[in-house]
């Protein structure tokens, strides 16, 4: 209640870039939203109890033309490579 005066709903365009404009003093968003937008310091995660994940998927249709390609790339973006490159843009890997 004490600060509910002062949220303000940012809407087309990112949180970190109205951060970074002075718009506002301090933002929620995705850390790999965060990072790279200069004039921005990612200060940490939220508690534990305030934190949602976003999930994805990804699949393969039964009619694709490039299965095997698709497959390929699928086995990929759960390997420990692009687990190293996700963390670097401050996303967490799939677990498998």
């Amino acid at each position: 209640d004490q600060i509910k005066d002062k949220i303000k709903i940012i809407q087309g365009k990112p949180v970190a870039v109205a951060v970074a404009d002075g718009e506002v003093e301090i933002g929620i968003q995705q850390t790999n939203v965060i990072q790279p937008v200069a004039g921005t310091q990612y200060l940490g995660p939220l508690p534990p109890d305030l934190i949602e994940y976003g999930h994805f998927g990804v699949a393969v249709r039964n009619v694709s033309k490039n299965q095997d390609v698709a497959r390929e790339l699928i086995k990929f973006m759960t390997s420990p490579q692009a687990a190293a490159l996700l963390r670097k843009t401050a996303m967490e890997p799939p677990e498998r």
